[in-house]
């Protein structure tokens, strides 16, 4: 793909863009996986999403790699994992079953909104082991600690 000026897009050039001022819809969906596994946390939150909007087959890949970095930020850990329950329910499910114990607070405020959102895979006999890890891991987290108890009230009714 090319620039106005003929000198080819790299992700560089990209990064050295506001976010707002890149057409994500027009790039090729390589660049985009790039663009989410690279290291500038806005440009890879909102890459990660087109690729889900684009139904890629590269969504859920990345996804994974995300939410196995230890270069991901939180923000974009949780917009990762929202991007592979839409795109492989049951790896997503295996990595909340995995990282609930010790998930940090606003990790575990997307896997509450996840499901909340799709309550009736979550009333399944793998999905119901998650909700009472869920319960038990709110229990350790102080009010402090937490700041949506919105979310917190919405999943205590619902669960």
């Amino acid at each position: 793909m090319k620039q106005e000026n003929g000198r080819e897009i790299d992700i560089d050039w990209l990064t050295a863009l506001d976010t707002s001022d890149v057409d994500f819809t027009s790039l090729p969906e390589h660049l985009v996986q790039q663009l989410a596994l690279g290291t500038e946390p806005n440009f890879a939150t909102l890459a990660i999403v087109e690729l889900r909007r684009r139904d890629s087959p590269l969504a859920a890949e990345t996804a994974i790699h995300l939410l196995s970095s230890v270069e991901a930020d939180l923000y974009l850990k949780s917009a990762a994992l929202i991007v592979l329950f839409d795109t492989d329910r049951a790896t997503a499910l295996l990595y909340m079953l995995a990282h609930v114990d010790n998930a940090d607070p606003y990790l575990l405020n997307t896997i509450m909104e996840i499901m909340i959102r799709e309550d009736e895979f979550f009333r399944t006999d793998e999905g119901s082991r998650l909700v009472q890890l869920v319960k038990a891991r709110l229990k350790t987290i102080s009010d402090d600690e937490y700041h949506r108890e919105d979310i917190r009230e919405l999943f205590a009714e619902m669960y």
